[in-house]
């Protein structure tokens, strides 16, 4: 018996977080804030970074079933400590419904992410490990 891996469980864990992340945040040249690796140059405050930590992921099938495993990061920016934490605590509520059609999918809390400020950005971040299943 086989089990057909999932190949593309980044690309679509990076359309799911798309989507989530959009509604808690503004838009910037008809776009939502909420960019993935980076934010344009001139992107306004406040804003969200999400990317993968563990360069692609890995495979998770086993025995009549196919799963992939990711961890990965969000960012919140903003001009004040306060405005990057207020941000950052929409991001929870807005993984609990995180959907992949046609997959499972399971949000972990991992931890949290302590970054110092850069040019005046205030950053803060949460890591999770994001599951698909078959």
């Amino acid at each position: 018996m086989s089990v057909t891996q999932i190949t593309g469980g980044t690309a679509l864990v990076r359309a799911a977080l798309a989507s989530a992340l959009a509604s808690l945040v503004g838009t910037f040249e008809g776009q939502p804030k909420a960019y993935w690796l980076q934010a344009p140059e001139l992107a306004p405050l406040p804003l969200l970074v999400y990317f993968p930590q563990d360069g692609g992921g890995r495979d998770e099938s086993f025995l009549n079933g196919a799963g992939w495993s990711g961890l990965f990061t969000i960012k919140a920016l903003a001009a004040t400590p306060a405005a990057a934490d207020t941000l950052l605590a929409t991001v929870p509520a807005a993984l609990a419904g995180l959907s992949v059609p046609g997959y499972q999918v399971t949000v972990l809390f991992i931890r949290n992410l302590i970054l110092p400020p850069a040019d005046f950005v205030y950053q803060a971040g949460l890591t999770y490990q994001i599951e698909l299943y078959a």
